[in-house]
């Protein structure tokens, strides 16, 4: 989408400079854990109408 692409473009431009500087990150499974159950509790939450604790 368009409203993202400066977004985009600095993610990629962190990303290869990562790699070119041998100093990358990358998400770990922990990190991918984290964002499912944040995901699931913004369902939970539209859902019920209610907060839902994290």
């Amino acid at each position: 989408l368009e409203r993202y692409a400066a977004a985009y473009k600095s993610e990629l431009e962190c990303f290869v400079e990562g790699l070119a500087s041998g100093n990358h990150t990358f998400p770990s499974g922990n990190d991918g854990e984290k964002a499912l159950l944040l995901a699931d509790a913004a369902v939970a939450s539209l859902q019920s109408g209610q907060a839902v604790a994290l």
